[in-house]
């Protein structure tokens, strides 16, 4: 991944955006931070949150024009947040702490024309940067138009306390002191110090400086800046403490020799692109105060500020498993692989979380920019597959499976008897054939049965398990693979029974044209003894695959409606249904994380599942709720031993079971069925060891049978159980068993992927 894209990735990730609130504020008080410690009551640390931003915090608390409360995304649900009165909580109920002072003393000298509030935060910003700064005020003290104010809405004694700020600053007041007419020669001024700022209560008297640049405060003296009332005539309290700071960075970035404009785009108020959604937000009125003139108690403020929704984004992060999981958000995840790809030697500790994306998208659909940390991860995966930095482990036990698929112990072509071609051919899928062999019996029957011209049979995996790994090569072998099949049959219309399969046809395999079952079956009409639903209530789950198909979606609904079903829309379905776990290969590389979001599924709805993906019915099962897959109610089985979760041993053995009797059923033809190399029984608890841990009966096997033929075992007289070892490819497996009855029974059994190179 080149640099330059990883910042056009992470640009689109908008949770590091600053809420409304602190965007409309001039200074940017981080007004979700500071309600976040009144919410838990820890006024002292609001306090410190409020003072970062705001030099003299008693005095702004009370006169504020308060632009953030005006923007509050609370007012969307209820009224928005009274901020101001917060702050003004957080001075009167928190403890000011006493920032240390370590100034780096330069050996610049600053004036400040006019000691308002402008002025003043001006002088305390400089003076904290280390400047030596002279502040000149025409009057007999300082706080300029804020001593008009009357003393209910000002208290003077919280001016004095404000400037306090002031004593351990590099900061000389000279008071009585006006600078222009009838006072210090203005050229005085410019001539004696390295940078002035006039914040003067008018323009009267400094014409000469000109217009102020928007940004840098700039005018056309050099070395002069002019905000506050200077600059706007309705200048708000807010505002000019805003150019005061602006002021003061404009100076700094003069005195230093750096560009004035550069990279401040975003001081003063702007516009942020934060979303936050606010539509399942509970309205809520805003807590009156009760004391004078706004004045919370300190229970009263904690309650409002607990009213507070802390903006953010993480819409993605709520609705992905894999995105909760690691605790973070886009930006960071991309940033992880960026760095896990540079990685030259050494730990690459992103691996783990790059292959447990499930790679669905629903990020995408979700966020407000569309970043796809689906495509991040694959490019990854892709990127380390090319050179040969992917884990092994991470994906061997699915290509393994794929290669299962398309190998001759489950990979069939075939046309119709009495068809030397074929109008239609069903591709159940991999998957449908290994957890529901029967119902891809059943649907083949009724499909040849009703359809003219001829329906072929295709079984193999549509080469999505080699995508998903990043293995591109191996899914270009696959699409050669199938398309040549599918071109021996006559190029017949493919009717597909996995939404997987459907969506990869259609993006990768550009000669055929393709159709799903569900749209075959609600024009051609349902056989007659489907499972009529009577109002039954079923809540969807769409699958992944099909984020990008509302036609495959609505065809589906139309489907179940048609056999009288009640059909309900959980939250995350359509464009930003979840993935079941089985994309991406999560359930493989990482199965705490497609346990995770295997329960994200099923913990939608109380009311039972219909699934159109076998892997999807199977997940929820899994996780003890109940589905079924729209073909179990099109087909429904003569009994209910096909509804259960086949494991992963005995996905293998229907596959290859149901090739070997489709051909002696339907072609006449004998097939060899695999079997195991010796008959090998499981204790209880290896049976879920195995499963969890991906081993198949048939490894197993094969290591008693290795050990049985070549003596290379060893008894452990303490429990009279025989200990033996084979790999296979990159993976060894270790078995514990004792003879019973002519075969074996297994007692243990683990295997690890290494290989050790001497």
């Amino acid at each position: 991944m080149e640099q330059d894209l990883m910042r056009e990735l992470e640009a689109k990730c908008i949770q590091e955006q600053p809420p409304e609130c602190v965007a409309a504020c001039p200074v940017h008080v981080d007004a979700r931070k500071m309600a976040a410690a009144v919410a838990k009551g820890d006024f002292d640390a609001a306090l410190a949150v409020y003072a970062k931003a705001v030099a003299f915090p008693s005095v702004v608390s009370r006169i504020c024009d308060a632009p953030c409360q005006t923007a509050c995304k609370r007012r969307e649900a209820g009224d928005p947040i009274r901020i101001r009165n917060l702050e003004r909580a957080c001075v009167e109920h928190g403890t000011r702490q006493q920032r240390s002072v370590f100034l780096r003393k330069r050996d610049k000298e600053v004036a400040v024309v006019g000691g308002g509030l402008s002025g003043l935060c001006a002088a305390a910003e400089l003076g904290r940067k280390g400047y030596q700064v002279t502040l000149y005020e025409k009057s007999d003290r300082p706080g300029g138009s804020l001593l008009a104010l009357p003393p209910e809405k000002l208290p003077p004694e919280l001016l004095e306390t404000d400037l306090k700020v002031l004593e351990p600053l590099p900061v000389t007041i000279r008071l009585n002191e006006p600078v222009g007419r009838g006072g210090v020669p203005f050229s005085d001024i410019t001539e004696r110090y390295d940078a002035v700022y006039v914040a003067a209560g008018s323009a009267e008297g400094f014409e000469e400086l000109g217009e102020t640049d928007e940004t840098t405060l700039a005018t056309r003296i050099e070395k002069v800046f002019a905000g506050g009332r200077m600059r706007l005539k309705n200048c708000s309290p807010i505002a000019a403490v805003g150019d005061g700071r602006r002021a003061a960075i404009s100076i700094d970035r003069f005195l230093q020799g750096v560009s004035l404009a550069s990279g401040r785009e975003r001081e003063g108020a702007f516009k942020t692109e934060l979303y936050t959604d606010t539509e399942r937000i509970e309205p809520h009125a805003a807590v009156s105060p009760s004391g004078p003139d706004g004045a919370y108690t300190k229970e009263e403020a904690q309650k409002e500020a607990q009213r507070c929704i802390q903006c953010q984004c993480l819409e993605c992060v709520k609705g992905c498993a894999f995105l909760a999981h690691y605790k973070s958000y886009p930006k960071r995840y991309v940033r992880e692989v960026y760095n896990n790809l540079t990685i030259v030697m050494g730990m690459r500790h992103g691996n783990e979380m790059i292959n447990s994306c499930s790679l669905c998208g629903q990020c995408a659909a979700i966020c407000p920019n569309g970043l796809n940390m689906g495509e991040v991860c694959l490019q990854a995966r892709r990127e380390m597959v090319r050179t040969k930095k992917m884990p092994p482990s991470a994906h061997d036990f699915a290509l393994r499976d794929l290669a299962h698929s398309n190998s001759d112990a489950y990979f069939l072509a075939r046309n119709q008897p009495g068809h030397e071609k074929s109008r239609y051919v069903f591709f159940p899928g991999c998957q449908l054939g290994a957890s529901a062999p029967g119902l891809v019996k059943r649907a083949y029957a009724d499909l040849s049965s009703r359809l003219a011209g001829g329906v072929g049979l295709m079984l193999g995996c549509c080469g999505v398990i080699a995508d998903w790994a990043g293995r591109e090569r191996l899914f270009e072998e696959t699409v050669e693979k199938l398309t040549g099949a599918w071109a021996s049959l006559g190029e017949p219309e493919v009717i597909a029974a996995c939404p997987t399969c459907f969506t990869v046809f259609k993006a990768h395999y550009p000669r055929m044209r393709v159709r799903g079952i569900w749209d075959v079956l609600s024009k051609t009409g349902l056989p007659e003894n489907f499972v009529d639903g009577k109002g039954r209530v079923l809540a969807v789950q769409d699958a992944c695959t099909t984020r990008h198909a509302p036609d495959v979606q609505d065809g589906v609904r139309r489907l179940a409606e048609k056999m009288g079903y009640t059909l309900e829309e959980p939250r995350y379905a359509r464009e930003i249904t979840q993935c079941c776990g089985y994309g991406g290969l999560t359930d493989y590389a990482n199965p705490n994380v497609g346990r995770e979001m295997a329960a994200r599924c099923a913990g939608q709805s109380g009311s039972d599942y219909l699934t159109y993906c076998i892997n999807c019915r199977d997940s929820i099962l899994r996780e003890d709720s109940r589905a079924v897959h729209l073909l179990e109610l099109v087909y429904p089985a003569d009994s209910a031993k096909e509804t259960g979760v086949a494991g992963y041993s005995l996905r293998r053995e229907n596959r290859e079971g149901l090739r070997a009797q489709l051909l002696r059923e339907i072609w006449g033809e004998e097939a060899l069925e695999s079997g195991y190399a010796v008959s090998v029984t499981l204790d209880e608890q290896v049976e879920k060891d195995v499963e969890e841990r991906m081993i198949l009966k048939e490894d197993i096997a094969r290591a008693v049978a290795a050990a049985e033929e070549s003596g290379n075992k060893i008894l452990d007289k303490a429990t009279g159980r025989f200990v033996a070892s084979h790999k296979s490819g990159a993976v060894t497996y270790w078995v514990w068993y004792t003879p019973e009855n002519g075969g074996f029974r297994v007692h243990r059994a683990y295997s690890h992927r290494m290989d050790i190179e001497v």
